[in-house]
């Protein structure tokens, strides 16, 4: 029988992914009241929350600006938790491939300075996700951009 505290939170972050799905970029003036506590919920190490959670996140970013979402990125992507850190940069790594605009050079230092800081990280998988951020991010940006802002 799964843990009651566990059912629950699927059933939020279903609830709030049906919610941005159903509401588009009107869910977007709303951000500011889910999107931070969805991210905190990722120190859960069950696998079936992380994957709702993730979900969750997916469907907000769609109907949000990347650059709205950027300064709690960079925050959570510096936070204690190493899971929390580590879906922070995933996270990332979706929004950064699904991205549909030109990215502005001032998010792209910050998200740059992130994956760098990142990849001296003590725990793997924010190591792998950083690393795999910085590549997508090469592919996103124009050469003559990046090597400015390096």
């Amino acid at each position: 029988m799964p843990d009651a505290k566990i059912l629950c939170m699927i059933g939020a972050s279903n609830f709030l992914k049906f919610l941005a799905k159903g509401l588009r970029r009107d869910f977007g003036k709303y951000h500011s009241y889910m999107f931070v506590p969805v991210l905190k919920k990722f120190k859960e190490k069950k696998v079936n929350v992380v994957e709702a959670l993730c979900n969750c996140l997916d469907a907000m970013a769609i109907t949000i600006m990347l650059s709205d979402l950027a300064e709690d990125i960079v925050t959570f992507s510096k936070h204690k938790n190493p899971q929390v850190k580590d879906q922070t940069m995933k996270f990332l790594v979706r929004c950064l491939w699904n991205t549909e605009n030109q990215i502005p050079k001032t998010e792209v230092k910050s998200f740059l300075g992130v994956m760098l800081g990142r990849l001296e990280d003590a725990v793997v998988p924010v190591r792998e996700a950083s690393a795999e951020g910085f590549g997508t991010l090469m592919k996103l940006v124009e050469k003559a951009t990046f090597a400015s802002i390096i």
